[in-house]
């Protein structure tokens, strides 16, 4: 969902920058499209280092990597 969003914020930055270059837009509609651009990119960085950490948090809840729970697929209270 939140790629979806940038994905659209990057393509229409890109879009007003083209048109900028051609002089179509104003200089404030730029700025303003490049402001909402890193707004975006910023949020969704937030969100990245939010859930790195909480997956820290598990594996130092649980002892072992999430990656490791994650592969074997075997619930933790039952023995392969």
């Amino acid at each position: 969902m939140q790629s979806e969003m940038i994905n659209d914020v990057l393509a229409t930055s890109a879009q007003i920058e083209d048109n900028f270059k051609k002089d179509k837009v104003t200089v404030d509609v730029y700025i303003s499209s490049q402001k909402v651009r890193n707004e975006e990119l910023a949020k969704l960085m937030n969100l990245k280092l939010q859930q790195d950490l909480i997956k820290l948090e598990i594996e130092k809840m649980i002892g072992i990597p999430l990656e490791q729970v994650l592969r074997t697929g075997t619930p933790a209270n039952k023995k392969p």
